[in-house]
């Protein structure tokens, strides 16, 4: 689009470096930390912040990578910029957004035990993973486990050293205009020698 440029950044890692006594907690560190804001602004500040602007960053760690993406308007760009440089810089810890997060997730779980065809495709994942617990689905039981603290500790972890991410610009986009932020803010992200 005219008035559109992606961005997309990742690495060999993930979930895949947890321990699996702290599973239950990690596996959501990342959709924890996206509902907590960023730096000193919770979810609720930075969307007033950003009213009006198209600048949207998003993490995620899978089992196997950590990444990061989003979404921006060329007018848009050094708050977007900033954005990324402050998932890998400043997550919150936010106790009101992991309530949040728990109690969406009990009214998914809930629902979904109420159908036949999750019951029994739970029940065929957990006998083909062997009951493996970093393979079964999500249980009510998690939720009491799920520790806010161990989450936010691993993602820090995952995002603490930027140096061997790649970042994929694409869009409309001019090289020069783009090019001090991409230098200030990406290449200002910690790197752990």
């Amino acid at each position: 689009k005219n008035d559109e440029i992606q961005f997309q950044g990742g690495r060999w890692g993930g979930l895949s470096n947890a321990p699996t006594d702290e599973f239950v907690s990690v596996r959501a560190a990342s959709a924890i930390i996206n509902s907590s804001g960023w730096g000193s602004f919770n979810q609720v500040e930075l969307d007033k912040k950003l009213t009006g602007k198209i600048a949207r960053v998003s993490t995620s760690i899978s089992e196997t990578m950590e990444s990061i993406r989003g979404n921006f308007s060329p007018k848009d760009m050094e708050t977007f910029f900033q954005l990324v440089y402050l998932a890998f810089t400043a997550p919150r810890m936010d106790e009101t957004a992991f309530e949040s997060y728990k109690a969406r997730l009990k009214g998914y779980l809930e629902n979904q035990s109420a159908m036949p065809e999750y019951v029994f495709s739970d029940s065929v994942t957990s006998i083909m993973y062997q009951y493996h617990p970093r393979r079964l689905p999500w249980k009510l039981e998690d939720l009491e486990n799920m520790d806010l603290e161990t989450a936010y500790k691993f993602y820090k972890e995952r995002f603490a050293d930027a140096s061997d991410f790649y970042f994929v610009l694409v869009g409309n986009l001019d090289l020069e205009t783009i090019k001090p932020y991409v230098l200030t803010y990406v290449g200002g992200l910690p790197a752990v020698d």
